[in-house]
């Protein structure tokens, strides 16, 4: 493991990462800028969006909401609508590998896009998600499910920052 700006970073395999030439606050608005640009702006829409239903005369539990509604029309504005939906939403995911690569050479890589262990991934990934998978979604609900996979994640991201 190696330091950087005052805070462990865990290595992916025998990666070394070198110092940064940063001080710790650049990096740490850094990180809370690319957290911002993705989790933060989520939560204020769903926040709002709350507090827009709860100011409705109507009851939240008799209120409808509809999923991926169409926002256009025509039918070839609404798949560009998406398309560029799907497009600004990966933003904050490239600036981060960018930032990261910005430090250790290669962000791509640190992170496993770089498909060098493309097949064993898949074949884990498949192995693993066939064998637990059913038997966990038939005992947890869906919603219950979700909430404990997204804390999980932030733990495990916690985790690998702060190790």
């Amino acid at each position: 493991m190696s330091r950087v700006g005052g805070l462990r970073v865990a290595l992916a395999g025998l990666m070394r990462v070198p110092p940064a030439p940063y001080k710790p606050r650049i990096l740490v608005a850094e990180t809370v800028l690319v957290l911002l640009l993705s989790l933060g702006a989520s939560a204020i829409y769903s926040i709002l969006t709350i507090v827009k239903r709860l100011q409705a005369p109507v009851a939240l539990n008799k209120q409808t909401s509809t999923l991926n509604a169409s926002q256009a029309s025509q039918s070839w504005l609404d798949l560009t609508y998406q398309i560029v939906g799907i497009g600004l939403g990966l933003v904050p995911a490239v600036l981060a590998v960018l930032l990261i690569g910005r430090e250790i050479g290669n962000g791509r890589r640190y992170f496993g896009l770089d498909r060098s262990r493309l097949p064993g991934d898949l074949t884990l990934g498949a192995l693993l998600g066939g064998w637990c998978g059913p038997p966990v979604v038939k005992v947890i609900p869906p919603k219950v499910l979700r909430i404990v996979v997204a804390g999980t994640g932030f733990g495990l991201a916690g985790w690998l920052a702060l190790r």
